[in-house]
């Protein structure tokens, strides 16, 4: 899609092992990665509604009272993830307390974003539970599916849906509880695992937990930031399972001038990947293009080339990327 670039990164991945492996790495890290496949359109969107996976641990909601809540009128009481890598699926559980007439407002919507290329949804559960009195308000006829793309106006189309269920008659003091699960992994990753956990929240939340299942062959690794947190994991009959169990977490407040950029907020990320030489490995292949170098392309890789430090080198292929290639491109599918 853009060979300029695609014959510049080309060149660069061959010279990984050699010391202009900085600038590469420099240059995959910065540069989008584009996959354009085309059944990404031609898959139908739709839901399913079925039993909770026999997979998931069932957890009880607790009626105890949650820290101050926030000005949206949404006290969160429970915040449940579980994830299984085999098959690549999460569950998701929540529940919350509308505590202000602002909360009838802001919490009576639920929406789950999917993309129907490679994930299919599952709704397991909703209830409106008021005064300890439990309705079922699970209705596929108020599930409504739309297609939303929120970077049109930058030529790029996710494909992504948005499931949305607008619960009616809800009144201050319920408790909204619902439950799903997704399946399917961007096949791009190449069955490679990542993600990213929150730990703490703009709003207190009563219980957060998460839980991820794994065979005990594949190896996680784990990065707490932030916010230090006591996860437990144990391995039996060849599967591991790391849990993050927390009660009367307190909101984190933070200046309303604080950078966009900066993340305060408690996480853990995971990732498969052992190192940053992995990460090469999985990302190479995505820049193979067969289309020949240009002469001018040719001598400014030379240029490059003759740049001997790798951080001056590394600040030249930026300058020569950010001022010298022209990026322009629709972009529609997975990654």
């Amino acid at each position: 899609m853009y060979p300029i670039l695609d014959s510049l990164l080309e060149k660069l991945v061959a010279h990984l092992r050699s010391p202009q492996k900085h600038l590469a790495l420099v240059l995959l890290c910065t540069v989008c990665i584009v996959t354009n496949l085309s059944e990404a359109a031609s898959s139908p969107a739709s839901f399913a509604i079925a039993p909770t996976p026999a997979w998931v641990e069932r957890i009880v909601t607790s009626d105890k009272p949650v820290g101050e809540p926030a000005s949206d009128g949404i006290s969160y009481v429970l915040l449940d993830q579980q994830e299984n890598l085999e098959p690549r699926a999460v569950y998701y559980h929540e529940a919350r307390r509308i505590t202000s007439e602002n909360g009838v407002q802001n919490g009576s919507d639920i929406t789950v974003s999917f993309d129907p290329s490679y994930q299919t949804l599952t709704f397991h559960s909703i209830r409106l539970v008021r005064q300890g009195v439990a309705k079922d308000r699970l209705d596929r006829s108020q599930i409504k599916l739309f297609q939303r793309e929120k970077e049109l106006e930058f030529f790029l189309y996710d494909g992504s849906f948005t499931a949305q269920y607008q619960l009616e008659d809800v009144r201050v003091g319920d408790l909204i509880e619902y439950a799903y699960t997704i399946e399917g992994a961007n096949p791009v990753l190449k069955g490679k695992y990542h993600s990213t956990v929150l730990t703490e929240w703009t709003s207190p939340v009563g219980r957060a937990i998460t839980r991820i299942v794994y065979p005990e062959r594949r190896k996680l690794n784990f990065l707490i930031n932030n916010r230090a947190i006591n996860p437990v994991t144990t391995t039996k009959h060849g599967v591991t399972e790391w849990r993050w169990d927390e009660t009367e977490i307190p909101a984190k407040r933070i200046d309303s001038n604080t950078p966009k950029g900066y993340a305060p907020y408690g996480s853990v990320q995971i990732s498969e990947f052992e190192n940053w030489g992995q990460v090469v490995e999985w990302a190479a292949p995505l820049y193979q293009t067969a289309a020949p170098l240009s002469p001018e392309l040719e001598e400014e890789i030379g240029k490059l080339r003759g740049v001997s430090n790798p951080e001056d080198r590394i600040l030249a292929a930026l300058r020569f990327v950010q001022d010298e290639v022209r990026y322009l491109g629709i972009e529609f599918g997975v990654g």
